[in-house]
């Protein structure tokens, strides 16, 4: 799994429930919650932004930030107030269910706050997207004809330019915020934005976008919530990061064309062609946005 999730207080050692969200007995606020996530096909860098405020008396808490996908998150960093700190690293095994235990890690770090006094925390961290495989794919026959012919691994035969696969092409790719951690502050969250740029990724490979975000085009999807305490976490999905109309398809007809008597390359790419159509394409895309969110 590769996901970015909310700071949480005191995630450890402070007696909170990780797996009942709103347990905690903090009288720190989450004010405002700003997420700004750059994303290719190989990579995700994400910047956090956090205006925590303390509602009661002057206390001391530990903070930390979940890493809940595997693999290290590369280069983390944790600024207050615009001035880095150091932080730690922190683990608690529990189990999700009776017969399974999960090692849960965090980047902890200490914080103090007067009473009625506000701070600004920003991390920073970079990871790739995961891959494997996603619902959203059930109605794509091409991607399932793919998978059961093998074809995926048979193209090299045709001569193809570039030592490339198409299973590489077709790998489906996931980045997620996790979003529910940020309910364990006091109250509701004032304003809560996440902005992923896409510029890297082709907008027709885009799959789907969980929950329903406020905007979504080429270059930008965002989501908005205001006085929110998160149950739900965001996700992007899409197809290998790559242009199916521009070049999945206009490959696999040149292939298909060389090759009329190859019945897997030309199944294949009849399916590509009824799967990935501008209007296919338009109509799943008016999917991913409702403006009233």
């Amino acid at each position: 799994m590769s996901a970015r999730a909310d700071i949480a207080p005191e995630p450890i050692s402070g007696g909170i429930s990780l797996e009942v969200p709103g347990s905690s007995q903090t009288e720190i606020a989450l004010v405002h919650n700003t997420v700004k996530m750059q994303i290719s096909p190989t990579l995700c860098k994400t910047r956090a932004f956090f205006r925590l405020h303390n509602t009661g008396k002057g206390t001391s808490l530990e903070v930390g930030f979940p890493l809940v996908y595997k693999g290290e998150a590369a280069d983390f960093q944790v600024f207050i107030n615009d001035k880095l700190v150091p932080f730690k690293d922190k683990t608690k095994e529990t189990k999700v269910v009776p017969w399974k235990t999960v090692t849960l890690r965090w980047k902890v770090w200490p914080m103090k706050f007067k009473e009625g006094a506000t701070h600004l925390v920003e991390v920073r961290y970079s990871n790739p997207p995961s891959e494997g495989w996603s619902t959203a794919m059930e109605e794509y026959s091409a991607y399932s004809n793919v998978r059961k012919t093998g074809l995926d691994y048979d193209l090299s035969k045709y001569g193809n330019d570039e030592p490339i696969l198409l299973s590489d092409w077709l790998k489906i790719k996931t980045v997620r915020y996790i979003l529910v951690t940020g309910s364990y502050w006091k109250g509701p969250i004032e304003r809560c934005r996440v902005e992923a740029d896409i510029q890297a990724v082709a907008v027709d490979s885009m799959i789907e976008v969980l929950p329903e975000a406020k905007s979504f085009s080429s270059q930008k999807v965002a989501w908005e919530w205001k006085n929110v305490e998160p149950a739900r976490n965001v996700a992007l999905t899409f197809v290998g990061g790559v242009s199916p109309l521009e070049e999945i398809v206009p490959y696999l007809e040149k292939i298909a064309a060389q090759n009329p008597d190859d019945e897997k390359i030309t199944e294949t790419t009849a399916k590509m062609k009824q799967d990935f159509t501008d209007d296919k394409i338009k109509a799943r895309q008016k999917t991913f946005t409702n403006p009233e969110n």
